[in-house]
């Protein structure tokens, strides 16, 4: 059985959390830039109730888009 690993996520900020860490000018560099320090995957929590888990890198985005693999659903 493998291990499981919790998410990493940045330091969040009150009821805004982890939204000043993207820069409203260049939002993808700011992406990148957590990715670097974080890892290929990490979690975002925005206004205390929301939260996105991010990936970064080919393995991990063809794993997720392989859809005999993971179910989809639009919202």
């Amino acid at each position: 059985m493998k291990e499981l690993v919790t998410i990493p996520q940045p330091k969040t900020y009150g009821p805004l959390g982890n939204l000043p860490l993207i820069d409203k000018e260049s939002p993808v560099l700011s992406f990148c830039k957590l990715a670097e320090q974080y890892g290929p995957i990490f979690k975002m929590e925005f206004f205390g109730d929301f939260s996105i888990i991010y990936l970064s890198g080919h393995k991990f985005v063809e794993e997720v888009c392989d859809d005999s693999k993971f179910d989809k659903s639009l919202f």
